[in-house]
């Protein structure tokens, strides 16, 4: 399914010249950013949550920690370079420090938590940029159990992990979170291959 996806956005993009249709192609390109986007978020983050679900439960917490550092950044550029984009977890409240929003990803997580404030729940969203197509879409902190590594460091990590965090992310912002909070995006970046 995701390849289909894949070769049909491929196909938009790059087929043709600007016509009068551009409109359209550029709605088309828009959707199938869209789905292209979710399938690979939801495929990454699915595949990150269940392995360190079963981390924390077979060694504790500490060893999701060492798994993030050393696994998590290989298995998102591994699915980037299957489907030829650059996919990204982007957060203004960054841990790795690979991981820090641009003005771009900024001005869209104050958006989304400003929305939060008045009650509007975030949604993924395409942007254009002269050089790219870039899909984002919210991490919200969806689960107690993440609380281990990002709730609040008196009370929800514990002297281990907040050892483990220090030594391996000494820059590390990530913490003071609660079940539903705005934690990040994600970001799939599709660079333009025409001119428009």
């Amino acid at each position: 399914m995701v390849r289909y996806l894949v070769f049909s956005l491929f196909f938009v993009v790059g087929c043709g010249k600007s016509t009068p249709d551009e409109t359209v192609n550029s709605n088309m390109e828009h959707k199938l950013l869209l789905v292209l986007g979710d399938s690979l978020t939801t495929v990454t983050q699915t595949t990150l949550l269940k392995t360190l679900t079963k981390k924390i439960k077979e060694d504790g917490p500490a060893s999701a920690v060492t798994f993030c550092n050393i696994k998590a950044m290989p298995l998102t550029d591994s699915l980037a370079r299957k489907f030829k984009v650059r996919l990204q977890r982007v957060s203004d409240k960054n841990r790795n420090p690979k991981n820090g929003a641009d003005d771009a990803d900024r001005g869209i997580l104050e958006q989304w938590a400003s929305g939060m404030k008045n009650g509007i729940q975030p949604k993924p969203t395409v942007e254009e940029t002269e050089r790219a197509t870039v899909y984002y879409k919210p991490i919200l902190l969806g689960m107690p159990t993440c609380l281990q590594c990002h709730g609040d460091p008196e009370k929800e990590i514990t002297p281990e992990v907040r050892e483990i965090l220090r030594a391996k992310y000494p820059q590390d912002r990530a913490i003071g979170y609660k079940v539903g909070d705005l934690r990040g995006a994600w970001k799939v970046t599709l660079a333009k291959s025409r001119e428009r």
